[in-house]
């Protein structure tokens, strides 16, 4: 079946903008995707991929890409070719780290989301995704918040739920366009007075966490 949708995707050439292979039990992602350089949205969620192939970087039109429910153990360095890439799912794997320069290319980037992951920390390189606007990595292994992530101007959403984080850096009032901040499930202890500075902020959801301390603001 899989072959079947494949070959069929090719006959389209250029003109095939969509593909979608979802619990295919595919164990690899087909190299013949870098003969579809015109695809647009590519959704290969629930099947055992453990890596992308070399040919993803040919996809330089790619807005979507949905890798969800895979066997990834890394943000692979191959997305920084994705240059038009706007939504990147990679929820439900096994990811504990970015490979160098996997953000590099990725400035038109808008949604990002990595729950259910093991991650511990985030790389300083996030700092590269300008065009940011949802970021979501609940249900990771968090410690920290890296300052680099607070000079994100453009983050409307940011979601940091069932993690390990203990503090909320004093950057954060950078975030001048947040306006959603989830926290729940957390050991933080300490609400910093910066967050009094994020006067667009609607909801803070600070559920579950050990606070002590709140802003006097």
């Amino acid at each position: 079946m899989t072959e079947r949708l494949l070959i069929k995707a090719l006959s389209g050439g250029k003109n095939t903008k969509i593909i979608t292979l979802n619990g295919k039990k595919m164990t690899k992602m087909p190299s013949a995707l870098g003969k579809l350089p015109g695809l647009k949205t590519l959704v290969l969620q629930n099947n055992l991929i453990p890596k992308v192939c070399p040919e993803l970087h040919t996809l330089t039109q790619l807005t979507t890409l949905n890798l969800g429910n895979n066997l990834l153990e890394e943000v692979p360095e191959e997305m920084k070719y994705l240059t038009s890439l706007k939504n990147l799912h990679l929820s439900g794997n096994r990811i504990c780290r970015f490979a160098p320069g996997a953000c590099d290319g990725l400035q038109n980037l808008i949604l990002l989301n990595l729950n259910n992951n093991h991650l511990m920390q985030l790389p300083q390189e996030v700092s590269r995704l300008k065009s940011l606007t949802y970021m979501s990595i609940n249900y990771n292994q968090l410690v920290s918040i890296p300052r680099e992530l607070c000079f994100l101007k453009n983050l409307v959403e940011l979601q940091l739920n069932y993690n390990q984080l203990i503090c909320i850096p004093e950057e954060i009032k950078f975030l001048k366009k947040l306006q959603k901040f989830l926290l729940a499930r957390n050991n933080i202890g300490v609400l910093p007075e910066e967050l009094c500075d994020l006067k667009k902020l609607r909801i803070l959801d600070i559920a579950g966490n050990i606070i002590q301390i709140f802003p006097s603001g």
